[in-house]
Parts: C-alpha cells; sequence; structure tokens
C-alpha cells in the first residue's frame, strides 16, 4: 500500500518558511566576518585584492588602506 500524496497543509508552508529564515540567517554569520564599532565599520585586512562584484562596488582593506573595487574590475585606493 503506498503512502497517500496530501496536499501541503498550512503548517507545512509556515515550517519551510521558517527554515528558509533560518538558513538565510546562517548563511549570512558565514559572509567576509566585520565588526561594528562606535567609530564606524571595522574590515578585515586581506591578504590580496578580491575578485570583482557582480554589480555595485565592494570596500575592503588592503596592508592598511581603503581600496574599493567596481563591477568593471578597477581597483581604487581610497585612503593614502
Amino acid at each position: 500500500m503506498a503512502t497517500p500524496n496530501y496536499p501541503k497543509s498550512n503548517g507545512d508552508v509556515q515550517r519551510e518558511l521558517r527554515q528558509g529564515i533560518i538558513e538565510a540567517q546562517a548563511a549570512a554569520q558565514n559572509r567576509v566576518e566585520f565588526v561594528q564599532a562606535s567609530k564606524g565599520l571595522i574590515l578585515p585586512n586581506l591578504a590580496g585584492h578580491p575578485a570583482a562584484p557582480a554589480s555595485g562596488v565592494i570596500l575592503y582593506a588592503l596592508a592598511g588602506h581603503l581600496w574599493c573595487k567596481e563591477a568593471d574590475g578597477s581597483p581604487h585606493q581610497l585612503t593614502s
């Protein structure tokens, strides 16, 4: 005898939504670490330039200087 194929209930949908939220929060915590202090955003000091973002810009620290990399791949040093 096969298991009947019941349609999803409201509880099933809510459970899936909760699981999706938990997974999204866990994924966000696994991104590049940063610390927000009273002086502003403190970026990690990277060993090299990161890959270009798909769109927009990415801010990062390298050798104690603030850099930004645009979607076209061009890096710009923002501090001297």
